[in-house]
């Protein structure tokens, strides 16, 4: 598969049609059957973001630190032999691939693992010289394979701003490149990805040099925002559109959804992926699998306290979106 390039607020395609993202975040990644990356595909979806989760206290669900720091890659094996099969699934079936790396001590959300540390703490150093190291040999074992990467998910650490998130980000992304430099980049703002700081995500220097032509910008689109006061989500899509016009850079959301409790017959995703799409937003959808029947995902589990219990399918939210998708 050819890579992508970036011409102002375009992704392009070799043929130099656009690419306008759409698909799944399969966010709890250990909830993921061999099948439903290909099932998205044939919905439409042309792309997957698969998150690796590192130095952490998850738990949420069935999620999970993958990090060992005294085997290869500072990943547990069982983690990255499941991260094989879902990156050999979604190429076989023509998605591109964007791997988030996420940190729930790194970027600052705390708990006992942290010891009150985090990526923009001094204690902290040493932690993220293993996130980056795990990129690195990822990338390496992928080269060629993935298309996006997002460095740092949601940076929200009490100790950083956004001008110490910066230089993080651009030494994973300047690691990154190194590997492979083919490779693009989704960027938030600090703090947590909220749309009202987009135009915070972008550190104006990186215009010039190795990083000219390769940022995309993101934040989230939940459900307080989705599912909330319209003129309040009116104004940040507005808001967007205008940063990436000013900073002529491409946007892609990379977690937009509502929870079936608040939006029970699906419009007001359907909507708000509509509008995305007329701005010319690529959207990937929070998520595929979720715990709860109230929840995000298109599928939800019969029996929360068990992985591998038979999972509940929303048919009606499933149609929805492969009619926005196809």
């Amino acid at each position: 598969m050819t890579h992508l390039t970036i011409s102002g607020q375009t992704i392009l395609r070799r043929s130099g049609r656009p690419f306008l993202a759409q698909g799944f975040c399969y966010g709890h990644a250990e909830l993921i059957q061999r099948g439903d990356i290909a099932e998205s595909r044939m919905m439409g979806a042309n792309i997957c973001r698969l998150v690796v989760r590192l130095w952490g206290d998850y738990g949420v669900g069935f999620q999970e630190d993958w990090q060992d720091a005294d085997l290869p890659g500072h990943l547990r094996v069982c983690k990255l032999e499941m991260l094989r099969w879902q990156i050999e699934e979604a190429r076989s079936c023509g998605l591109r691939i964007l791997l988030a790396f996420d940190s729930d001590c790194g970027q600052g959300t705390g708990g006992e693992k942290c010891c009150g540390e985090d990526f923009f703490t001094p204690g902290g150093q040493a932690q993220l010289a293993l996130f980056i190291e795990t990129i690195q040999f990822l990338l390496t074992e992928f080269r060629g394979v993935v298309d996006f990467v997002e460095p740092l998910v949601e940076p929200r650490s009490a100790h950083a701003t956004k001008e110490s998130v910066w230089p993080v980000q651009e030494e994973i992304m300047r690691t990154a490149l190194a590997v492979d430099p083919t490779l693009l980049f989704i960027i938030g703002a600090y703090p947590a990805y909220w749309p009202s700081a987009l135009h915070d995500a972008y550190d104006p220097t990186w215009a010039e040099g190795p990083l000219a032509d390769k940022i995309i910008l993101t934040a989230d689109l939940l459900s307080d925002l989705v599912c909330g006061d319209p003129e309040h989500l009116a104004e940040r899509l507005t808001s967007m559109t205008r940063v990436g016009a000013e900073l002529n850079l491409p946007i892609i959301i990379q977690q937009v959804g509502s929870m079936s409790s608040g939006d029970p017959d699906d419009s007001k995703l359907a909507a708000v992926l509509a509008q995305l799409a007329a701005r010319g937003m690529g959207a990937i959808v929070w998520e595929h699998t979720s715990l709860y029947e109230g929840s995000y995902g298109v599928y939800w589990l019969s029996n929360v306290k068990q992985v591998y219990s038979p999972r509940v399918q929303k048919p009606a939210r499933m149609a929805m979106l492969r009619g926005l998708w196809e």
